[in-house]
């Protein structure tokens, strides 16, 4: 009896021990627990799971949505965030936390060098990353700083902040996205402004002025301009330095003028009476005579 009691124990216990060991070797494998998969927003991705695949959880349909097929299972993203896609095979079950947006990050309107004091426009282009969110950090706050910590790509996948350059010397920019940890760096050289150049004093180098040169004709102002200086209509006679003196010539109703020398044997006359207005003098009437005359030695 004690013999068929220990055999009956035994064979239990055995029992137990292989129902154990075939629930421990059946269990799930969640070896891929840790994958990560980055995909676009609007994108879609595959992913093989190298066994029949007979069931795939989103923990959130907003952000992705999951089909399988035979052994793959296509990922597709709807909006910018992150999730746990769950794919149960044949042989195990994996655990794929996906991440949706920004799949690259490019210059968009960036610049290499500024000048200390002024402030300018930084833009990247998150690639597939439409609502993903774009942080900005500079590894030199002292010389670069950045205005505007982070910013949402836009419908064109655009995102972008200010930054103002603080003194002379080196800052790399650095732009990446949240939730899919894709980056791109930027250097940025500042230097100081260039000083404001003033006129010099030096009197070596001051340009000096041309002496005036005395002006010898009467009838002429030192800018060269000729002045009407008023007739005189006394009776004398003007005498022309190294010339003879010759009678008068009166016009009625006219100056007297003096005339002029002779200049070769035969002698002509000729005279032009026209009416003149002086406005020096402001007078009418007054009669300008130019007698030309050339007579014999």
């Amino acid at each position: 009896m004690y013999n068929n009691f220990s055999s009956k124990k035994t064979k239990k216990v055995i029992s137990a021990l292989l129902a154990t060991a075939l629930v421990a070797t059946s269990a799930p494998i969640s070896a891929d627990a840790a994958t990560a998969k980055v995909v676009g927003v609007g994108k879609t991705i595959t992913y093989n799971a190298k066994a029949k695949v007979k069931k795939v959880t989103v923990k959130n349909k907003k952000i992705v949505t999951a089909k399988k097929s035979g052994k793959k299972v296509t990922i597709k993203g709807k909006k910018a965030g992150k999730t746990t896609v769950t794919v149960k095979t044949t042989k195990k079950t994996i655990k794929l936390t996906v991440k949706v947006g920004a799949t690259k990050i490019t210059k968009k309107t960036v610049t290499t060098s500024m000048v200390a004091g002024t402030t300018k426009a930084l833009k990247v282009n998150a690639v597939n990353g439409k609502g993903d969110t774009i942080k900005f950090t500079s590894s030199n706050k002292s010389t670069v700083k950045v205005n505007k910590a982070s910013a949402k790509a836009n419908s064109k996948k655009v995102a972008g902040t200010t930054v103002t350059a603080l003194k002379a010397g080196t800052a790399k920019i650095k732009a990446t996205s949240k939730y899919t940890g894709k980056s791109k760096t930027f250097t940025i050289t500042v230097v100081d402004a260039t000083p404001t150049v003033t006129p010099s004093t030096n009197p070596a180098i001051v340009a000096t002025t041309p002496a005036a040169t005395a002006n010898t004709n009467p009838g002429t102002n030192p800018g060269g301009s000729t002045t009407n200086a008023p007739q005189t209509t006394s009776g004398a006679a003007t005498t022309a330095p190294g010339s003879t003196d010759v009678a008068n010539t009166t016009v009625p109703g006219s100056t007297d003028v003096a005339e002029t020398p002779a200049a070769s044997a035969e002698a002509t006359a000729e005279a032009t009476i026209a009416p003149s207005f002086d406005p020096v003098t402001a007078k009418e009437g007054t009669l300008t005579v130019t007698t030309n005359v050339s007579g014999a030695s």
